[in-house]
């Protein structure tokens, strides 16, 4: 079975329905990522950041794409190597990794997917 690239939208099922799980752009240096449109996912959101670093990763969230505002932060150290934070209740269209860390990480976002079934 070939790799799937962790670029990709992985939906699975689960007793609650179907998940995706999305990679989120980290800048290569101190600033902000390009945003990912999340609409298609419904609800809470939960964040995954892997990778060593010292100092901050910003998750930042938008209902217009212009004005963002923090939903949650990685501070080095926090989680180790690979880190799970809580699962957010914002309910937003637009996602951005905001780095002010001295290394590059890979961040990764799961929800439930929108159905039009």
């Amino acid at each position: 079975m070939p790799a799937i690239s962790p670029s990709e939208i992985l939906p699975y099922t689960q007793q609650n329905g179907l998940v995706g799980i999305v990679s989120i752009p980290v800048p290569g240096s101190d600033g902000e990522g390009a945003p990912v449109d999340v609409s298609a996912y419904k609800g809470p959101k939960t964040f995954e950041l892997s990778g060593n670093y010292t100092g901050v990763y910003t998750i930042l969230g938008s209902h217009d794409g212009i004005n963002y505002g923090p939903l949650l932060i990685f501070n080095a150290g926090q989680f180790g190597q690979q880190g799970l934070a809580p699962t957010v209740p914002f309910v937003v269209k637009w996602v951005k990794v905001r780095r002010r860390a001295s290394a590059t990480v890979t961040v990764n976002m799961a929800a439930a997917l929108v159905c039009t079934c």
